[in-house]
């Protein structure tokens, strides 16, 4: 979860939002999203060709979902500082800082892993939600609120399982796993099948997939699969 872009964008969401709190401008709030969208535009253009723009970027342009941009900013943040919390949640003074904030996060942690469906125990975290939030239990805030509330940490050594690592393409894997013991979305590339007797009709689709070079390469087999013949469209 360490992007600097990911940083950037949800630090734009929460002071967009400040500023229309600031001055009640509630009214205004779709005129002042396309005005800052507009500046970034033309502003926000990289020196060099070959680098992509960090851009923020919104759908409805609406309060709800500036704040949804904002409880997603809430939840990254509260799982990427997570190992913290844990080794400070028990100091005295901050007994019930920690308890407001928990409980804040947790309605959050609800909502996200259930009402939206965050997670599956097929496949992990859902696409929509890798950039935010993750979905192993012993990420679960109700643990640290049950600390706080004088419960052992010994009672919570045996956690449920880990969802799988779901990666996407070639991602490289986390330390000191296999290829066993994590979950590829791979990607391909469909096309429509027509009635060759009426090419209006569709039958239905064909869908092919190419694996990437490094895929061969990790395999060892370079022989019928020469990197310069492999689709770069397509990933493992």
């Amino acid at each position: 979860m360490n992007n600097p872009c990911l940083h950037y964008k949800y630090w734009v969401y929460k002071e967009i939002l400040k500023m229309i709190k600031d001055n009640n401008e509630y009214k205004n709030i779709k005129e002042i999203i396309e005005k800052f969208l507009d500046l970034q535009f033309k502003k926000n253009i990289p020196s060099d060709p070959n680098k992509i723009a960090c851009h923020y970027y919104y759908i409805f342009k609406d309060l709800i979902e500036l704040n949804t941009k904002i409880e997603e900013k809430d939840l990254h943040d509260y799982f990427k500082y997570y190992d913290n919390l844990e080794k400070n949640v028990l100091a005295e003074s901050n007994k019930e800082t920690y308890r407001s904030y928990l409980s804040y996060i947790n309605a959050l942690y609800v909502k996200h892993k259930i009402g939206w469906e965050c997670c599956d125990t097929s496949y992990g975290v859902d696409p929509l939600c890798r950039h935010y939030f993750k979905c192993e239990d012993e990420y679960n805030p109700s643990y640290l609120i049950s600390l706080i509330n004088g419960k052992s940490k010994e009672a919570h050594m045996q956690r449920k399982p880990k969802f799988p690592v779901v990666l996407i393409g070639d991602e490289v894997l986390p330390n000191k796993l296999t290829e066993d013991d994590v979950m590829r979305i791979q990607y391909g590339r469909c096309t429509y099948v027509y009635d060759p007797n009426n090419n209006e009709k569709i039958f239905g689709k064909r869908c092919d997939y190419v694996a990437s070079p490094n895929f061969f390469c990790m395999k060892g087999n370079t022989e019928h699969y020469p990197k310069s013949n492999l689709n770069p469209l397509f990933r493992q």
